[in-house]
């Protein structure tokens, strides 16, 4: 006999909670597919708490069935394959009748009916389903390249990702993102280098740093700081780490993550998803804290690119963590818009 399989097929009670693109109509339609896909789905009003919980409830009408409570929820999706027990599966009488509830366990319940099966279900009946801890920065969006401040010879697309060098020569090409890095906070970000023939620095700098040269840190004191990744070296004159090397040279089609810790003035590189800081040597590690790139104290800081650059250098940076290909160190998030 073939397995039989019911699914969402409407909204009872949303109670505050909504689809992840905080829409509030048919948001059941976000979770009925046939194979499972974490890019919708719904989730509660309570972001960040310290610590998040869920209860699912199996109903009849509104008769509990069973009951599953996972407490302390992950930031990372988990799958639940929840088998009904016998005297479970004998107290539904009416399977044209089935609903789940979505309790986030403080204070917001998500009803929603399921659909109608062909007839009495028989055993094993498992009620399936995935959930995490919803953060912040999984539903802001994350900052762009700013197009209304950036030199000329320079081009954006990709919804303001990807950076091209749009003129014919050799000229220094500069761009910031719309938003600031927060206060103290702990960021990381990712490029990805579409073409390349001389070289990009990809790192941070304040809104006063001029773009009439590469912006690469060279000016004492330092209102920028990056990585070159032609050649791996760090670029800011106020630091002890002033142009010393930090990874090998890049190519077309390299990764180079950065994470860059505010409080602590320290920051990392790695490429593509390998070691940190692979050619300074030591414990390097953001998650801990060890090791690094010394940063002076800058004042606010926007991701910044400079290229010194030839036509058609591009690079794309993934700013948003949904777009991320490697995962972050811990406590390092995204530069939110």
């Amino acid at each position: 006999m073939a397995d039989e399989f019911i699914r969402p097929s409407g909204d009872t009670t949303l109670d505050g909670w909504t689809d992840e693109a905080d829409g509030t109509t048919t948001i059941y339609t976000k979770i009925d597919e046939s194979t499972a896909g974490d890019s919708d789905y719904v989730m509660s009003p309570v972001l960040d708490a310290a610590q998040a919980d869920l209860v699912v409830r199996l109903l009849q009408g509104s008769t509990e069935i069973a009951e599953w409570t996972h407490t302390d929820v992950s930031e990372t999706f988990t799958t639940a394959e929840q088998t009904l027990t016998s005297p479970q599966l004998a107290a539904i009488s009416d399977f044209n009748d089935l609903n789940i509830e979505l309790d986030d366990n403080a204070g917001s319940v998500y009803k929603f009916a399921l659909g109608n099966p062909a007839g009495a279900l028989t055993t094993p009946v498992v009620v399936s389903y995935r959930y995490k801890k919803m953060v912040v920065e999984d539903v802001i969006a994350a900052t762009t390249w700013n197009s209304a401040d950036k030199t000329s010879n320079l081009t954006l697309s990709n919804s303001d990702r990807t950076v091209t060098y749009n003129t014919t020569g050799n000229q220094n090409a500069n761009v910031r993102s719309v938003a600031p890095i927060a206060t103290g906070q702990k960021v990381y970000i990712e490029h990805v280098i579409t073409s390349m023939v001389t070289n990009f620095g990809i790192g941070f700098c304040t809104i006063g740093t001029s773009f009439a040269g590469p912006a690469s840190g060279i000016a004492t004191p330092s209102t920028a700081f990056g990585f070159g990744v032609v050649n791996g070296k760090f670029q800011c004159n106020d630091s002890v780490n002033g142009t010393d090397n930090f990874f090998t040279p890049c190519a077309a089609g390299d990764r180079i993550g950065i994470a860059y810790d505010a409080t602590a003035g320290k920051a990392w590189a790695r490429k593509n998803g390998g070691g940190w800081n692979t050619v300074k040597g030591g414990a390097q590690d953001p998650a801990a804290g060890t090791g690094g790139a010394v940063v002076p104290s800058m004042g606010t800081l926007y991701v910044h690119c400079g290229l010194d650059a030839n036509t058609g250098d591009a690079i794309t940076t993934n700013f948003a963590s949904t777009d991320w290909a490697d995962t972050a160190p811990s406590g390092f998030t995204q530069v939110s818009a």
